[in-house]
């Protein structure tokens, strides 16, 4: 899965677990490298979780 499709799935449930950021870690830094357009899906979803739009679930 890429991280649009990702970030797509979290935005349509809501929702992120513990188990989904640690996914989502894993899939920004598996080059070890953060491009732009990676680093522009990051703080998407960070503005959408300080904003109480997507909440963090066990």
């Amino acid at each position: 899965m890429d991280i649009q499709t990702f970030v797509d799935h979290i935005l349509a449930d809501k929702v992120i677990t513990r188990a989904e950021q640690a996914e989502f870690d894993q899939l920004v830094t598996a080059d070890g490298q953060i491009s732009n357009k990676e680093r522009e899906q990051i703080q998407r979803v960070v503005a959408l979780i300080e904003s109480g739009e997507v909440k963090i679930v066990e």
